[in-house]
């Protein structure tokens, strides 16, 4: 990974025509590329059973189910952890089940229920799931048909 160089902070950022100076220009743009990195995927990647740790908040974990079930075990969590979120996505057609940990529900299921999808015709399906309490998960935001128990 490139490391960007500070911003030429003596060159004005606005020429005399008001567009963006050329150093600033590739100051921005060598930025850009460092960022870039960071959206093209996912922060882990899975393909056999993960459980998730306080770590992984804040990251997108993908989970390849093109060659078996799939069980993603959710952190155990303190109110430090309250507000902090994840997102989970299934790829492939057989089944991701998110399994919450001992004590925490995920939206109205029940003490260390889970969620799960398994939509043959899906191939893609995935969940944000946000803690709202130390004992709670909810569901900010989904696709697919995410089944609860």
């Amino acid at each position: 990974m490139r490391k960007a160089k500070p911003p030429p902070v003596q060159a004005r950022i606005l020429d005399e025509q008001g567009n963006l100076n050329t150093q600033w220009l590739r100051w921005f743009q060598t930025v850009g590329m460092f960022f870039d990195d960071f959206r093209r995927a996912p922060d882990i990647k899975a393909t056999s059973d993960l459980t998730l740790t306080t770590d992984d908040f804040g990251k997108t974990i993908l989970c390849d189910t093109s060659a078996t079930d799939i069980i993603c075990t959710l952190p155990l969590v303190s109110s430090r952890d309250v507000y902090c979120w994840t997102t989970i996505f299934r790829s492939g057609s057989n089944r991701l089940t998110i399994q919450s940990s001992s004590g925490t529900s995920i939206e109205y299921g029940s003490i260390s229920g889970r969620i799960w999808n398994d939509e043959v015709s899906r191939r893609a399906a995935n969940v944000t799931l946000q803690l709202i309490s130390t004992t709670q998960w909810g569901i900010i935001g989904a696709t697919g048909i995410w089944k609860v128990a």
